[in-house]
């Protein structure tokens, strides 16, 4: 099944972004201030702070800002997993506290499930808002391998990622017994 651009738009689906945050005072504005430029359908903004001790609760109130909080710091799978409960949208779109997505991400990733995807993700610029060598390095080496790689992936970086609620239901949601990589 393939649809138009303009069909997405006259669909009814919710795009909900969940993003995990751990102490994010300094990389949340950019990130949410990123979403107030999406060109998707309806959505819906959860962030999930992760038994935060500095002010990112305060910082995400903003209007169409959906704030959950709890005390101990979990992981970013258990944030990830408390976000997409609480989620009303068909389609999750998961996004680090320090990611800065384009415009059309959730466009995109409507139009990838659509198309007949259930999971995507998508990949860094080549530009970074990050000072240092190793973090520039890194930036660039995600940017080169997700751009490289093959259309059919076997894994799911969530850093910027997307999936029907019906897939992530359908596999459990995120493993929160893994601290790292756990997408």
């Amino acid at each position: 099944m393939t649809n138009s651009r303009a069909d997405l738009q006259s669909r009814d689906f919710r795009v909900s972004v969940i993003i995990p945050a751990h102490n994010a005072t300094s990389t949340l504005p950019p990130c949410l201030e990123a979403l107030t430029r999406l060109t998707s359908p309806a959505y819906e903004i959860l962030v999930v702070c992760d038994g935060c001790t500095d002010r990112t609760a305060e910082i995400a109130r903003l209007p169409g800002v959906r704030v959950i909080e709890y005390p101990a710091r979990r992981g970013a799978a258990y944030a990830r997993n408390v976000g997409a409960a609480a989620a009303q949208g068909d389609v999750f779109l998961f996004l680090d506290a320090d990611c800065v997505a384009h415009c059309a991400v959730a466009s995109l990733a409507l139009e990838a499930i659509f198309g007949g995807e259930q999971v995507l993700f998508g990949s860094y610029t080549r530009e970074t808002r990050a000072a240092g060598f190793l973090t520039k390095f890194k930036n660039l080496q995600h940017h080169f391998t997700h751009q490289q790689g093959t259309d059919y992936q076997t894994t799911f970086w969530s850093r910027c990622g997307a999936a029907t609620r019906e897939a992530f239901e359908a596999i459990g949601g995120f493993d929160v017994d893994l601290h790292a990589c756990e997408d």
